[in-house]
Parts: structure tokens; C-alpha cells; sequence
């Protein structure tokens, strides 16, 4: 009876390894030919040569599965984006972290925007204090917002729209700040092609300034139409 052997590799991601392993070491022999005669790779050559092979392969796997996620059924143009990164992995590894740092980031805006919600919706401070309250959740809600159409946001909108409400609210106390604040929100969701929250703070914008006497109407800025 014949044992089982191990599973093999997706041959997408043996090309990868291979690919930037090769574009790590051609990041080395360049690096040996224009750089200076005392540089790392002249110098500690065989030091040099696995850590760029180390780095080219780890710089083509985070290029080709997360940074820009690639077509791995076009074999050429994989090994070639693959030598490529591997040969740049330095900014390619750069471009990992920043968008894992983003989609960490993301990934606990719901929870965060509730949180901050959930303390506004309860305080029970002083007018100016509310309206710091409000612009710091209105410009925590823009933040998030404003990333929400290049990561994965499951669950942001519904706390976006939640945010919008209880703001609203605040201009009870303080309505310039709560509208100044709902205007963050209003532009950063038009940026990110939100328009459900979009539309619903205009509408709060618009209802803040004609609940406002005149003077202070004045202040707020009217939601642009279309």
C-alpha cells in the first residue's frame, strides 16, 4: 500500500520563490557593479548574496499575494513582476507594512467608531466639551472612511451611519461643531464612493442649519448639491 506523499506546492508560488529569489541576487550583482568598492556586497559577498536572495523572495511573495494581488495564471508576466520586486524588495517590503498597517487599522475601525460613539451618545459634558467630542469622532469616522474603498470594511458603514446620527444629535449643545464635524464625514465618504453615508450627513447638515438661529446658520457651511 502506497504511503502519502506530501502534498506539492502550488506551482504559482514555486515560480514566485524562484522569481524573487533570482531578482534578490540580481539586486546583489547590480549593486556589486555600480556600487562603491567598499560596499556590502564587494566586501561580504557571501553574506550579501543569501540576504538578497532572502529578501528578493520575500519582497515577490508579498508583491505578487498582498500588496497588488496578480493573475498567476500568466506565467510570464509573473516571474518578470516577480524578478522585479524581488530585485526591488527594499520599497516593495516598505509597501507590505504600510498596507498591513492599514488593513490592521481598518479592521478595528467598527469597534473603535463605537466605542467613541457609544462615550458621545452617553456624555453628558459641556457644550464646548461635546463639540470636541463630536469633531473627534467625526474625524475618526473620515479616517476610516477614506480607506474604506481600498480595504475590506465589512461592518464600517453601519457605524459610520451610527456616528452620523448621534453627532447630529449633538447640536443640541454645540450646533457649528456638530455640523463642522458631520462635513468631515460627508466629504471623506463622497471620496470613498459611500454615498449612503454621504447623502445621510448632508441631510443632518442641512437639518442642523435650518434648526439654527440665523446667526449661527451662518456658520455652518450648507451641504454641496448637486
Amino acid at each position: 500500500m502506497r504511503g502519502r506523499g506530501k502534498p506539492k506546492k502550488p506551482n504559482d508560488v514555486i515560480l514566485v520563490i524562484g522569481s524573487g529569489a533570482a531578482g534578490g541576487l540580481v539586486s546583489w550583482a547590480y549593486t556589486y557593479m555600480t556600487g562603491p568598492r567598499t560596499s556590502l556586497a564587494l566586501d561580504k559577498w557571501w553574506l550579501a548574496v543569501p540576504l538578497c536572495i532572502i529578501l528578493g523572495t520575500a519582497a515577490a511573495l508579498v508583491a505578487v499575494y498582498v500588496v497588488t494581488p496578480t493573475d498567476v495564471t500568466k506565467t510570464g508576466k509573473l516571474i518578470g513582476f516577480a524578478v522585479l520586486c524581488g530585485f526591488l524588495w527594499k520599497p516593495v517590503l516598505d509597501a507590505g507594512r504600510v498596507t498591513l498597517n492599514r488593513s490592521l487599522k481598518t479592521k478595528s475601525a467598527p469597534a473603535q467608531i463605537k466605542t467613541k460613539v457609544d462615550q458621545l451618545r452617553t456624555t453628558k459634558a459641556a457644550p464646548a466639551a461635546i463639540g470636541v467630542d463630536a469633531h473627534e469622532a467625526g474625524s475618526q469616522v473620515a479616517d476610516f472612511l477614506s480607506t474604506s474603498n481600498r480595504l475590506d470594511s465589512s461592518g464600517l458603514d453601519v457605524q459610520a451611519k451610527d456616528a452620523v446620527k448621534v453627532i447630529a444629535e449633538t447640536s443640541k449643545e454645540n450646533p457649528v461643531a456638530a455640523a463642522l464635524a458631520l462635513v468631515d464625514i460627508k466629504n471623506a465618504a463622497e471620496g470613498s464612493s459611500n454615498n449612503g453615508v454621504a447623502k445621510l450627513a448632508a441631510e443632518k447638515i442641512e437639518s442642523i442649519r435650518q434648526a439654527a438661529p440665523p446667526d449661527v446658520a451662518k456658520m455652518i457651511p450648507p451641504p454641496n448639491q448637486e
